[in-house]
């Protein structure tokens, strides 16, 4: 194929518009080269905005002229952007500086230095170019001679005048040879084929050549044999007819053997013949095949060598004429580079843009509280609303313990309100005590009746209180939960069964060196192990005394079995409201049994208090009504396991916020393939502003409810709205699916 030259008018029409040509330009107007450039024709280097990365440049280097340029020309491109136009060709320049007549004044310098440049690049490529094509010219001029001369020698040398007339003769020439020769071959095989035939069968011979001097002698010979048989059977061999018949038919036959080789020897003669004639043709054929081999090879190299030389000449007479365009354009200033707009002295500052960056900072921030929030929201797997615990397990929330403190409390990102302080973590408080009236309190007193509806009509008499993990509340739960039972009448032991981190004796204020642990191993009698809390004389605790070397051990024993057996009171005196007994008529007309009944209060339940304790068939003393027991973290130890068999029922304490599913899980499956009686969750800790169990609205008015300031309006009006509570539980009770209520161990109708 011959080559395509452009001339530079059609490069300069054809420029590439691709994206990757258009990122190449704004790279060259960001290049370093030409920033210097600008920077150098203005000066720039000796204002102010380019003086201190001047200065800090003159330090002594191998190269203090380069050395000079690097930072005022990074100081220069901070202040310089380029964008290009999406969809076009066009290209924004842009360049900031506390001067607006210098802003503009180095960003129409700078364009103009990139046109001279791109101009001067142009101008250098065209020169190049030429300078290249001369030297390729004096090469084809060469190579063109070269060629020439190279086919005239070949010609000459050959013979060649007029090389295709003569190829016509030859190739004529061969054609009519190989005519021939088919036709040889052919009667050569005929003749071949006839002349095997009457070799291999000289019988067939007369029928073969159709010659009728045989045929006629055959039949003579045919004819006199039968004579002769016929004479011969008739006459007898010597009779002389039949010897003159005899004589004929030998002669007869002696003149058709002469006549078949006769015949044989013409038909060998002419196939010979023929097969010298296939010869000859053949071996003409053969010259004539060579001779236009011969032919064809001088003719391919001819047309190498003219194709050659044609080549070269075209390729000399079109790069000449490119030369003498490129000598024209060389002196014209074409530059496919224009201005559209020339910059103009801004009379608004760009920057800074404080309402943009304000509204950027508020998007900001909204955006990393959503996202933060998300993540937490999305990582946090803990227990913070009752539906959280029934969803996970079969077993009901008994009650919603807020924080201690206060309703609004901290958290990790929430800062403390009001005046009190969060509780610190270890130290139980006894909010039935110092905060009668709060919501806190309140919450207890519900836990209380959650648990004595729990197994209704009868309420247990001892409950184990546990939790997953330590300081998940479990031991102030506890406390509270004796002291609301204690404050409604009855005689309640609180037992510190967690031997091995007690906490019961140093809440309460009692001394801790007898208790469980020394009435179990025989060191102490349980009178001296008992211990009375003074404010309250319904209240009784056990600590739990020495820590011991085995506390499974010891919680396990027939001892601990049968203390807990002695330490209950009879539970027939215990009575649960039941819409089929009246109060009154439960007040006017007693069970049978010894003692009167004595009303305290409007509370949930009545028990008789007797004039003096009741006695077992052995003679013991039952003593008290309910035992509290405060025993160890399930996930720790095996103690509350040990503990959960041998109790009425369990109530498993978890930390809103902190105790995740999973655990509340494992705390559940411990004790349910212990066998234990759960008869609930508390939920702990729990904050009401933010945990999802009071709306917003109802947290302001439950705190104000619960305020220092009408505690004593609620001290009054708190045991008719229990009263009227319990009631409408009992009544929403009865009103249950039997399969409901038998799954909550209520009382049938």
């Amino acid at each position: 194929e011959t080559p395509s030259i452009q001339s530079l008018n059609d490069l300069s029409r054809t420029l590439p518009t691709d994206s990757a040509f258009l990122e190449t330009q704004v790279r060259v107007l960001e290049s370093d080269n030409l920033a210097w450039r600008t920077i150098e024709q203005l000066g720039l280097g000796k204002l102010p905005e380019f003086s201190s990365s001047n200065q800090s440049a003159q330090r002594p280097s191998v190269d203090s002229a380069i050395t000079a340029q690097i930072p005022l020309v990074q100081e220069f491109k901070k202040h310089l952007r380029v964008v290009l136009a999406r969809n076009s060709r066009m290209v924004e320049l842009n360049f900031e500086s506390t001067d607006p007549h210098l802003a503009a004044l180095v960003a129409n310098a700078h364009v103009n230095n990139y046109i001279e440049y791109n101009f001067h690049k142009k101008y250098d490529a065209t020169r190049q170019a030429s300078s290249w094509m001369e030297q390729q010219l004096d090469e084809l001029k060469a190579k063109v001679e070269k060629s020439q001369q190279a086919m005239v020698d070949y010609e000459r040398r050959n013979a060649i005048v007029n090389i295709n007339e003569k190829q016509n003769v030859v190739e004529q020439r061969l054609a009519d040879l190989s005519k021939d020769l088919t036709v040889a071959q052919s009667d050569r095989m005929q003749k071949e084929s006839l002349h095997r035939l009457i070799t291999s069968d000289a019988t067939s011979m007369a029928q073969n050549t159709q010659n009728d001097l045989l045929q006629r002698l055959e039949e003579k010979y045919a004819n006199l044999k039968v004579q002769y048989v016929e004479a011969s059977g008739q006459y007898g061999p010597n009779f002389p007819k039949v010897i003159r018949l005899k004589n004929q038919t030998n002669e007869v036959q002696s003149i058709i053997e002469r006549e078949r080789k006769r015949i044989e020897a013409r038909i060998r003669s002419d196939y010979l013949a023929a097969a010298g004639r296939e010869k000859l043709l053949s071996a003409e054929v053969a010259r004539e095949k060579m001779a236009v081999g011969n032919l064809n090879q001088l003719l391919i190299r001819h047309n190498i060598l003219k194709r050659e030389f044609e080549t070269n000449q075209q390729l000399y007479e079109n790069l000449l004429q490119r030369l003498k365009d490129a000598t024209v354009s060389a002196g014209l200033k074409a530059n496919n580079i224009h201005v559209v707009d020339q910059a103009l002295t801004p009379t608004v500052p760009v920057r800074p843009k404080k309402l943009f960056n304000i509204a950027i900072g508020l998007m900001t921030g909204v955006m990393l509280g959503a996202m933060f929030a998300f993540v937490k929201a999305s990582l946090d797997n803990s227990i913070k609303t009752p539906e959280d615990i029934e969803r996970l397990i079969i077993a009901p929330a008994l009650a919603t313990i807020p924080v201690a403190g206060s309703i609004r409390s901290h958290t990790f990102w929430l800062t403390n309100r009001g005046n009190k302080r969060p509780v610190t973590p270890g130290v139980v408080e006894l909010t039935l005590l110092k905060q009668p009236a709060s919501a806190r309190a309140e919450a207890y007193r519900t836990l209380r009746t959650a648990i004595l509806l729990s197994t209704a009509p009868r309420p247990p008499q001892t409950l184990l209180v546990t939790s997953s993990q330590p300081n998940e509340g479990k031991t102030c739960t506890s406390l509270n939960l004796a002291l609301a039972l204690a404050q409604n009448g009855a005689r309640v032991l609180i037992i510190d069964a967690d031997l091995r981190k007690p906490g019961i004796a140093s809440a309460l204020g009692v001394a801790k060196e007898k208790g469980l642990s020394s009435f179990l191993t025989g060191a102490h009698s349980l009178d001296e192990a008992l211990q009375q809390v003074e404010r309250l004389p319904n209240l009784w605790v056990l600590p739990s005394g020495p820590r011991p070397p085995n506390p499974a051990e010891l919680l396990s024993s027939v001892s601990m079995q049968k203390l807990l057996r002695e330490l209950k009171a009879d539970n027939t005196n215990l009575h649960l409201y039941s819409p089929k007994v009246p109060v009154q008529a439960l007040a006017e007309e007693p069970p049978s049994g010894t003692g009167r009944l004595r009303w305290r209060g409007s509370w949930k339940f009545a028990r008789r208090t007797l004039s003096e304790e009741p006695q077992s068939g052995n003679g013991q003393v039952q003593r008290f009504d309910y035992l509290v027991l405060d025993s160890p973290p399930l996930h720790l130890v095996t103690d509350t396991t040990v503990l959960a068999t041998l109790v009425d029922g369990v109530v498993l304490v978890v930390e809103s916020g902190f105790t995740t599913g999973s655990t509340l899980v494992r705390a559940y499956r411990i004790l349910e393939n212990a066998g234990a009686r759960i008869l609930g969750v508390v939920l702990n800790k729990i904050h009401p502003d933010h945990d999802g169990y009071y709306g917003s609205h109802y947290g302001e008015y439950y705190q104000s409810y619960f305020n220092e300031e009408s505690a004593e309006h609620i001290t009054s009006v708190l045991p008719t709205a229990i009263d009227d509570g319990v009631k409408w539980l009992l009544r929403k009770s009865l009103a249950l699916p039997p399969a409901v209520r038998n799954w909550l161990r209520l009382p049938r109708q």
